[in-house]
């Protein structure tokens, strides 16, 4: 993988060829990227924890991402290949003014960096778990090893070795599986029969409700976080504008919408074939995993009854696909960076040499910051990752892909409007989260029952932000002043033939 980022960096001569691959690659390559980019150690540890200890109510996230993707081919992907700079939040600038671009912006620095963290850190269990080496150790030397080729390279590097670790990783998983339903009497018709009897099957409790976790609540709140996901995040808006025309690009789009389900539901299998393995051969060490770590089961499955030769493959893969993860993060954590800070306001109009060199010096800061983020969720964390960092993502990002829309979809809503309405969806958001505090529950807590679950967020900050700009504009009879060419799906023209 080194090899393949030191091989790359000899071509890149400018921050587009950097972070934008010289928007030349192939639909299918990046469609397989943009889908290894969801797989990572996580992938490898954090579902099968879920499963095992809790049932299959993650994967209706994944169905929801076929709807995702097919809406982004048609209505988000055409708005960023028209952006000139590596970052994507040139658009907001553009839409709604200087504010808007360092909103998201920051925003989006902030919540990658702490999956970064999150990933950096599922991967060092796996290590601790195979070594006995004390956590933070293996932090640190992984995380200056994971960066190494990300920064050499640029996008071009992650997207081409992407392909060997998702390869790779699928392989282990397969392996898994494989040796723990040759393990189990009965094979896979035992697994399956006890696996629904024990409701390690079901997809959750088919309520509609505010304050509990549920198949509905899953799928609404996914509908929002992976939307806003397509829309907001970097990395994926520099995967939309790698390919060499609008075709490919949706061409990616595609492959990554069709190998989601099935590859989530292989992860989602492993952990439920585990549960019946150990239920079949009790082992007291799994058992007080599955309360405290369960992401630290795979691992003590592929140590304790893998052959050394297939666990190695398996741990392979499972760095690889980390590696994977946390490269297209640093990526793109550096193009928002260098474009719509460094660039934008501390160093404007420097040849494009200079930004190259910028890029890769910001690239080696945020690999820092991930490695103190890894050690501050080993230091702090009190739930399974998966949780985890679905609940970051949606406090952080909250109320980022109703602006977007609001951009996309009205010619009537201006600056100041949408400025409003962001600050008012800020402070709203802001005071959920305090009353869901530990502190404020001790305080009031008859008060508690009456909160929705803060899985809800995503949803409500969204359409608030979205309703709110428009009742604004409304009120105060506010309409946008300035050209709106390529700003909205009203306004927006066809790519140009071969750009």
């Amino acid at each position: 993988m080194v090899a393949i980022g030191l091989y790359i960096s000899r071509k890149v001569k400018t921050s587009e060829d950097y972070f934008l691959a010289k928007r030349s690659l192939p639909g299918w390559l990046v469609g397989i990227s943009i889908f290894a980019t969801t797989i990572s150690c996580l992938s490898f540890t954090a579902i099968p924890a879920f499963t095992f200890k809790h049932d299959y109510l993650w994967v209706s996230s994944s169905c929801v991402y076929i709807f995702v993707a097919v809406f982004a081919m048609y209505f988000i992907m055409p708005f960023f290949r028209k952006v000139q700079t590596p970052s994507g939040y040139e658009y907001l600038e553009r839409r709604f003014g200087t504010w808007a671009r360092v909103y998201l912006a920051l925003g989006y620095v902030v919540m990658n960096s702490f999956r970064m963290g999150i990933i950096l850190y599922a991967i060092a269990l796996t290590f601790e778990t195979a070594t006995g080496i004390r956590l933070p150790w293996i932090v640190v030397v992984l995380g200056v090893t994971a960066a190494v080729y990300a920064i050499s390279g640029g996008l071009e590097a992650v997207i081409w070795t992407d392909l060997f670790q998702s390869g790779i990783l699928l392989v282990g998983a397969v392996v898994c599986i494989g040796a723990a339903l040759h393990g189990v009497p009965g094979g896979f018709s035992h697994v399956a029969a006890t696996a629904y009897h024990g409701g390690k099957m079901s997809l959750g409790s088919m309520d509609l409700s505010l304050t509990e976790r549920t198949f509905w609540t899953i799928v609404i709140t996914s509908i929002f976080s992976m939307s806003s996901a397509s829309t907001t995040a970097q990395d994926a808006i520099q995967r939309y504008r790698a390919p060499e025309s609008e075709k490919e690009a949706r061409i990616a789009l595609g492959v990554s919408a069709f190998t989601m389900v099935p590859v989530w539901l292989l992860f989602s299998f492993l952990g439920t074939v585990l549960w019946a393995f150990y239920q079949a051969f009790p082992d007291p060490h799994v058992q007080a995993m599955a309360q405290a770590n369960p992401e630290k089961i795979v691992p003590y499955f592929i140590f304790t009854q893998l052959p050394s030769g297939l666990g190695g493959i398996v741990l392979a893969g499972m760095l690889m696909a980390s590696v994977s993860a946390i490269n297209g993060s640093l990526n793109a954590c550096a193009a928002t960076a260098t474009s719509d800070f460094y660039e934008r306001f501390i160093a404007p109009g420097r040849p494009p040499r200079h930004y190259l060199s910028a890029g890769r010096w910001i690239s080696c800061l945020f690999g820092a910051g991930m490695i103190g983020m890894a050690l501050l969720v080993y230091w702090f964390r009190q739930s399974t990752l998966q949780d985890l960092q679905a609940l970051m993502i949606m406090i952080i990002t909250a109320g980022s892909f109703g602006l977007f829309m609001i951009g996309f979809l009205s010619r009537r809503v201006d600056n100041f409007s949408a400025a409003w309405a962001t600050g008012l969806t800020v402070a709203g958001v802001s005071l959920w989260v305090f009353l869901q505090s530990d502190w404020a529950r001790l305080r009031w807590p008859g008060l508690s029952p009456y909160l929705p679950n803060l899985f809800w967020l995503s949803v409500f900050s969204n359409v608030s932000l979205f309703a709110l700009a428009w009742l604004i504009a409304r009120l105060f009879n506010r309409r946008c002043r300035h050209s709106l060419t390529d700003l909205t799906i009203f306004t927006l023209r066809k790519e140009d033939a071969g750009h």
